[in-house]
């Protein structure tokens, strides 16, 4: 309730657009989920995440290009294939 711009029409125009838009994104999820396997649930996310870090690393800049940022961008996919490999095989 401290935050100076609180009211302003501005600040309170993105944070309903933003709010409209998680809405949207928890629904789509939902039913993806809902219509699919949570293993198709599981390959979207990862290709989602895949496609979202690629376009902001190329349009954003973000992160300068470093042989560890890569190895860890690796490792979280690598670890998130193998997680969904074993949650297929039901181990």
């Amino acid at each position: 309730m401290h935050f100076p711009d609180l009211f302003l029409p501005g600040f309170l125009d993105v944070m309903v657009l933003s709010c409209i838009l998680a809405f949207f994104l928890n629904y789509s999820i939902f039913l993806n989920t809902t219509l699919n396997s949570a293993l198709t649930q599981t390959i979207c996310g990862n290709l989602k995440d895949l496609f979202t870090i690629g376009i902001g690393w190329a349009v954003f800049g973000g992160l300068p290009f470093d042989i560890f940022n890569v190895l860890g961008q690796f490792l979280r996919f690598f670890g998130s294939g193998l997680y969904a490999y074993f949650k297929l095989k039901g181990r």
